[in-house]
This record gives C-alpha cells, sequence and structure tokens, in this order.
C-alpha cells in the first residue's frame, strides 16, 4: 500500500506530499478520516489499522510522515504507542480523542505528540492540524491547552535561564551576607 514518495522538504518544511497513516478503533471515526484525507491532494494514506500495536508495526516498515494515533478506547495504548513510534521514527504524531480531554492531551504531548484533535473536529481543523505537525508546529483544538513544545533547544535556553537565577540569587545572597557583617563590624568597632 506504498504511494507516491514525498517529493521534497525544503528549509522551510514546504512538504508536497505527505504520508499518513490512520490508527484508529472506531470505525465511523476512522472511515471520516479516511474520508477527509483522501480529498486534500497534498496527503497520502498508505494505511489504516484498528490498533495501535499495528501502527507501531506498520510506521516500523512503512515510514509516514504523519500518524494519527487515537487514546479514545485506550488511553495508555495511545501514550505507549506514540512513544515507540518516535523512539525510531520522524513522524509526526496527532492524538485522537472522540471526547475533548485536556488530561489525554497533554499526557500525548509529554509522550512526543505534535497534535490533538478531541471532539467533534471538522475537516478544516484536520488539515490545519496535519499542516502544522508536518512543519514541526504544535496543533491542540483545545484553548486550555498551550504548552510549548519541550524541544531540545527550549531545554538548553529553560537550564540556561535557571543557571542564570540561580547565580543572580547567589550573587544576591552573597552581597546581603557581606553586607550583614559589614554593618556588624561597623558598629562594634
Amino acid at each position: 500500500m506504498k504511494g507516491p514518495p514525498r517529493v521534497g522538504i525544503c528549509s522551510t518544511k514546504l512538504i508536497s506530499m505527505l504520508n499518513i497513516l490512520i490508527a484508529c478503533d472506531h470505525k465511523p471515526s476512522r472511515e471520516n478520516l479516511v474520508h477527509i484525507l483522501t480529498a486534500h491532494p497534498a496527503f497520502h494514506i498508505i494505511a489504516v489499522c484498528a490498533d495501535t500495536h499495528a501502527a507501531v508495526a506498520i510506521t516500523g516498515s512503512e515510514q509516514p510522515d504523519i500518524v494519527f494515533v487515537d487514546g479514545s478506547s485506550d488511553p495508555l495504548a495511545a501514550i505507549e504507542a506514540t512513544k515507540k513510534i518516535l523512539s525510531f521514527s520522524a513522524a509526526g504524531v496527532i492524538a485522537l480523542s472522540r471526547q475533548p480531554d485536556a488530561s489525554f492531551a497533554k499526557h500525548m504531548q509529554a509522550a512526543g505528540a505534535l497534535g490533538y484533535l478531541g471532539g467533534g473536529f471538522s475537516a478544516a481543523e484536520i488539515t490545519m492540524a496535519v499542516m502544522e505537525v508536518a512543519r514541526d508546529n504544535f496543533y491542540c483544538s483545545l484553548d486550555t491547552i498551550h504548552v510549548p513544545v519541550p524541544t531540545p533547544e527550549r531545554l538548553s535556553a529553560f537550564k540556561r535561564t535557571v543557571a542564570a537565577l540561580r547565580n543572580n540569587g547567589r550573587k544576591r545572597l552573597n552581597e546581603t551576607v557581606a553586607s550583614h557583617w559589614y554593618n556588624i563590624l561597623r558598629f562594634t568597632n
């Protein structure tokens, strides 16, 4: 079921063809996704499966660009599948849930998913999610979740900020202690 290869990615992440894998155990949701995604000229569905275990195996052999992982029935299996998929693949994972669930969205983001669609999502929203995740941007259909993706650059910047705050705090503490002892010595002499 291999489709046309990706034509090319330039430095701005413009993609002319995206290979997509859908792992969804809910047949109506799965059929809706297939219908919406096949209507877009830049999307090519390489496989559709009903469980996350099959998604992990197919990702290993087919190397999709985008993987939809449904966590409505078994959220823990979806989280584990996402971790496994991202351990050997550069695919962008989009989590699906039939009901909006901020907790599941946060857990999937922590596992490495770049997208989350919860509840009744439209064709435009699915297309937007795929395009954003293909550009390595985070997309979430919930307004309550705007946590930045912990990329290596952001983690190192955070560590530098924490180190600077610690150094600044030590400097102020040292200045306070020195000032305190200076005042004690000044009044005792």
